[in-house]
């Protein structure tokens, strides 16, 4: 894992819901990315100090509902 990480779209959904169950935070799709890769990428960085950035707090609440399954 280089200093930049990628993740596709499909990472994104399911990283909005994490972020929300884990911090109460409902962030948008864009926001998630940091989350999406820390999720994909997190087994490699056990033992590292690693840190993100959660950023546009506000997700249309049936964008949230559609992700939530509901």
């Amino acid at each position: 894992l280089g200093p930049v990480a990628v993740v596709d779209g499909g990472g994104r959904g399911p990283a909005v819901v994490r972020t929300l169950s884990t911090t109460g935070l409902a962030v948008q799709l864009a926001a998630a990315a940091g989350m999406a890769v820390l999720v994909r990428f997190g087994g490699r960085l056990a033992g590292e100090v690693t840190g993100g950035v959660l950023t546009g707090g506000w997700i249309a609440p049936d964008a949230l509902g559609k992700l939530l399954g509901r």
